[in-house]
Protein backbone atom coordinates (compact mmCIF):
# COMPACT_ATOMS: atom_id res chain seq x y z
CA UNK A 1 0.00 0.00 0.00
CA UNK A 2 2.71 2.51 0.91
CA UNK A 3 4.95 1.43 -2.29
CA UNK A 4 2.18 1.84 -4.22
CA UNK A 5 1.34 5.50 -3.00
CA UNK A 6 5.00 6.25 -3.23
CA UNK A 7 4.93 4.92 -6.94
CA UNK A 8 1.88 7.16 -7.45
CA UNK A 9 3.77 10.25 -5.95
CA UNK A 10 6.56 9.53 -8.27
CA UNK A 11 4.35 9.26 -11.53
CA UNK A 12 2.59 12.12 -10.37
CA UNK A 13 6.39 14.31 -10.25
CA UNK A 14 6.72 13.01 -13.63
CA UNK A 15 3.57 13.71 -15.38
CA UNK A 16 3.72 17.45 -13.65
CA UNK A 17 6.55 18.96 -12.12
CA UNK A 18 9.45 17.84 -14.12
CA UNK A 19 7.43 18.32 -17.27
CA UNK A 20 7.53 22.24 -16.12
CA UNK A 21 11.14 22.20 -14.58
CA UNK A 22 14.29 22.67 -16.53
CA UNK A 23 16.06 19.45 -16.94
CA UNK A 24 18.40 19.09 -14.00
CA UNK A 25 19.44 15.83 -13.59
CA UNK A 26 22.31 14.73 -15.27
CA UNK A 27 21.42 10.98 -15.41
CA UNK A 28 20.03 8.69 -17.34
CA UNK A 29 17.82 6.89 -16.57
CA UNK A 30 16.39 9.81 -14.25
CA UNK A 31 16.25 9.39 -10.76
CA UNK A 32 12.80 9.51 -10.64
CA UNK A 33 12.46 6.76 -13.40
CA UNK A 34 14.96 4.57 -12.09
CA UNK A 35 13.15 4.65 -8.48
CA UNK A 36 10.29 2.86 -10.52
Amino acid sequence: MIKQLILDLIELYQKTISEVTPHSCRYQPTCSQYAR
